[in-house]
């Protein structure tokens, strides 16, 4: 049964939906209007169900709640067009770096010893509720940016939010189009990189992550006279 959506629920999926619009016209023909108001009516009322069958989407006190009702619009406009998960790959990247899409989520330069603590909190946070909300994330520090001349961040994730809604929707092939976006969005942030060797969409027990700065290349040192 679908539940009532709130106003910002149904804000996201009309955004999400608009930046899929290329994309959904790309890979799939219409005759007229209709065809892709049908896709979207489709779609909504898949997100609505969606919304319904992951009630920890709507607890204000799972401070980790935020991805998954990011990826659920996508979720159902994946579905409703019954697009190949490599379509659906080329389609999510389109939207996510089209011109409105970066202009929304644009980050500025962010310092890795405050982004720290804020991931630490969180960590620590999530293994005091790993049973409260029995599907949210779970993870634990592994680095710190203590170090002047290594600047590096990580953290290593044994219980993901996305993989728990992906598994539970029979949907984990296109788990790992989401997995490649975390590259990408840390990319904008500066000159942040990621380095990552595992993932849970991999098949593995964990996802690690290590954030590291990197260095702009040093000027080349002018001859000395001796070398001349």
């Amino acid at each position: 049964m679908n539940r009532h959506y709130s106003l910002k629920e149904a804000a996201l999926f009309n955004l999400v939906f608009y930046l899929c619009r290329p994309g959904i016209k790309k890979y799939r023909s219409f005759n007229n209007k209709k065809g892709l108001h049908e896709l979207k009516r489709r779609a909504k009322s898949d997100y609505r169900q969606l919304l319904s069958r992951w009630p920890e989407n709507g607890d204000k006190g799972n401070v980790m709640r935020h991805n998954a009702p990011l990826a659920m619009p996508f979720i159902s406009i994946y579905r409703a067009g019954k697009f190949s998960a490599a379509e659906f790959r080329n389609l999510l990247h389109e939207a996510v770096t089209s011109a409105l899409f970066v202009k929304l989520s644009s980050q500025k330069h962010f310092d890795l010893k405050k982004y720290y603590k804020k991931l630490e909190r969180g960590a620590v946070w999530s293994q005091e509720h790993q049973s409260v909300y029995p599907k949210t994330f779970v993870y634990h520090m592994t680095a710190a940016p203590t170090d002047p001349d290594k600047e590096e961040l990580g953290w290593t994730i044994t219980r993901c939010e996305l993989f728990e809604l992906f598994s539970q929707e029979g949907i984990l092939e296109i788990l790992e189009c989401f997995c490649e976006l975390d590259y990408l969005f840390l990319e904008r942030r500066g000159n942040t990189k990621l380095r990552r060797y595992h993932t849970l969409a991999e098949g593995y027990s964990e996802c690690d992550f290590l954030a590291y700065k990197e260095r702009k290349k040093a000027r080349a040192e002018s001859p000395s006279s001796s070398d001349v």
